[in-house]
């Protein structure tokens, strides 16, 4: 399974400080390569010239199971059925 990755980017502009995530960095990188003078997030609006610096704050896997925890191997169906059945003839039983 190939790994995903959820990123958390930093921009600073002046004295303010904005985050940003994966996808509003792409965003960001373009609108750079265009030369765009301003920028507009759902939450806030900058200027990309008085953009200071921008980088990487925190970068995890997106897909990783916590620790300790296991994948569980896939069963055909056939076997679940077969289980589902051994399963409700116990509960029966008991």
């Amino acid at each position: 399974m190939p790994q995903k990755f959820r990123e958390e980017w930093i921009v600073k502009i002046g004295k303010e400080t904005f985050l940003l995530n994966e996808k509003e960095i792409l965003i960001l990188k373009e609108a750079m390569k265009r030369n765009e003078r301003w920028i507009s997030f759902p939450k806030f609006i900058f200027s990309v010239p008085h953009i200071e610096c921008i980088y990487l704050n925190r970068r995890e896997i997106a897909n990783q199971l916590p620790e300790g925890e296991k994948v569980m191997p896939s069963i055909s169906r056939e076997k679940w059925e077969q289980f589902k059945k051994q399963a409700i003839k116990k509960l029966k039983n008991e």
